[in-house]
């Protein structure tokens, strides 16, 4: 069972509600959870990444901050509603838009880093680098100029032309 299922179930042991009451709760609240997902939910036969719809609607229907649900189901527990100032209004249609899909990399970002429980360890292949991997050009180019440095040349004492 999941953590989440676990924790549902502690709270709905206060109540010992049924799956059909929970539904009428969370519609007495203004959220909708079918009789069928709130079994789910309580057996731990649900999603692994739930929605945010269904973990509100729970936390209204237990009276308890989403939060603690978002963690209990290995979410990222969110802060306070982010608005932009009121000079926001000034920005352009593409600005604003860019800004959303930057919210939405960085939302992602922020899932990937928290869904990951263990840190890879780093393979000898992670510590190669560029100069292992190909010829070593520099070798040869100071070698060449080495040969041409040494080289004698033609002595030139500048009676005759060159």
């Amino acid at each position: 069972m999941s953590g989440l299922s676990e924790l549902l179930n502690a709270l709905n042991s206060e109540h010992q509600w049924s799956t059909r009451d929970i539904e009428r709760e969370a519609e007495r609240h203004g959220h909708k959870i079918s009789y069928a997902t709130a079994s789910r939910y309580l057996n731990g036969t649900h999603p692994s990444k739930p929605s945010a719809a269904i973990l509100d609607a729970f936390a209204k229907v237990f009276g308890v901050d989403a939060n603690l649900l978002r963690e209990a189901a290995g979410q990222v527990v969110t802060g306070e509603p982010f608005e932009l100032g009121p000079e926001a209004a000034a920005l352009t249609g593409p600005q604003r838009d860019a800004i959303r899909h930057l919210v939405r990399v960085f939302l992602d970002t922020n899932q990937h880093h928290h869904t990951t429980t263990e840190t890879p360890r780093p393979q000898q292949a992670d510590y190669a680098l560029a100069a292992h991997e190909a010829p070593n050009q520099g070798a040869k180019m100071r070698d060449r100029l080495d040969t041409h440095q040494e080289s004698p040349e033609p002595f030139y004492d500048g009676d005759e032309p060159a």
